[in-house]
């Protein structure tokens, strides 16, 4: 729910409800700070609408929706007589409109109220079928601002399952762990990166490095190596080797 008022957010206003220069800044801002009011940005936001994405961004999950259906009932939205998102096909009560008919200047808003209605109404019918396959128990957990915030200090990947990393032991230990991931070059390159490692004379590794860095090339020409493996790895070995970064 917390993720769904997060994308409702978006579509709103055009902009992301917390921001910071960093990922940490944004989830400290998650953690500490309530989502600012839709309508801070977007004034012709009927407050029923602002309420819910407030709602659906709650800092606390008690204060959240407790169920994709509770939520959709409180999306649906009447135009005149013809029902937007029927409550009824989905086995809810039937709400009180959000809306009465709006202006033609407001038009902009209620396409968006739309699009959101319906994405929320194929939200409410996946959740619904997968707890009829699993015989009426839930398999869906509410997400809250900790779990985002998590998320967002995920490490980078250089390619999925391998992180990005500045240390040299911690790329050499990431190859052994998988070499498949890697590509068929993964054993050589371990050795030869091995031998590279402190111990050696800053001559011999300046050498050494620059001599993997040919190497490297020549495994990625002959599908060999993982081209974005080779790229991080050239930018590791370039300060060794006596280069400016590529």
């Amino acid at each position: 729910m917390y993720a769904v008022g997060a994308v409702l957010f978006e579509m709103l206003t055009g902009r992301t409800a917390f921001r910071g220069d960093s990922a940490v800044a944004v989830a400290l801002a998650q953690q500490l700070h309530p989502a600012p009011d839709v309508r801070e940005f977007r004034a012709e936001v009927p407050p029923a609408l602002a309420g819910i994405v407030a709602r659906a961004l709650a800092r606390l999950p008690a204060d959240r929706y407790a169920t994709a259906a509770e939520m959709g009932s409180a999306l649906a939205v009447r135009s005149g007589d013809t029902a937007i998102m029927p409550s009824a096909r989905i086995g809810m009560t039937d709400p009180e409109p959000l809306l009465s008919p709006a202006p033609p200047h407001r038009s902009r808003v209620l396409i968006a109220i739309v699009a959101i209605a319906l994405a929320v109404l194929v939200l409410v019918v996946v959740m619904r079928s997968g707890d009829e396959r699993s015989s009426g128990t839930s398999s869906i957990t509410t997400v809250a601002p900790a779990t985002v915030a998590a998320t967002a200090l995920i490490v980078d990947e250089i390619i999925p399952g391998f992180r990005r990393t500045d240390d040299l032991v911690t790329f050499l230990r990431q190859i052994e762990n998988d070499p498949a991931l890697v590509g068929p070059a993964a054993a050589e390159l371990a050795a030869e990166l091995d031998r590279l490692l402190p111990g050696n004379s800053a001559h011999k590794q300046r050498d050494r490095a620059k001599a993997l860095i040919s190497r490297v090339q020549v495994w990625v020409d002959a599908e060999q190596l993982d081209p974005a493996i080779a790229q991080a790895l050239t930018e590791l070995l370039a300060p060794l080797a006596g280069k400016s970064k590529p």
